[in-house]
């Protein structure tokens, strides 16, 4: 949601102004465009999010295989 809203906001103004400099409709289009614009930029940022998330929640089993709460290490996103 966090990306797709800001998105969402700037597609849903550009793509008329784009579709009128090309000479389209823009009442037919942009509705089209709009939502699939907003619709791909969710379905990416999802897995993108997520592994973000798992690269900065690595944990890393200890003796015997057994997670402990001291396992868990905190990386930065620079590394991504």
């Amino acid at each position: 949601m966090l990306v797709a809203m800001p998105t969402a906001g700037v597609a849903d103004a550009l793509v008329p102004m784009l579709l009128a400099r090309l000479g389209r409709d823009t009442a037919t289009a942009s509705s089209i465009t709009f939502t699939t614009v907003t619709d791909l930029t969710a379905f990416l940022a999802s897995p993108g999010i997520a592994l973000a998330l798992s690269a900065l929640f690595q944990t890393r089993a200890g003796p015997g295989g057994r997670f402990n709460r001291t396992d868990v290490r905190f990386t930065s996103l620079s590394g991504i």
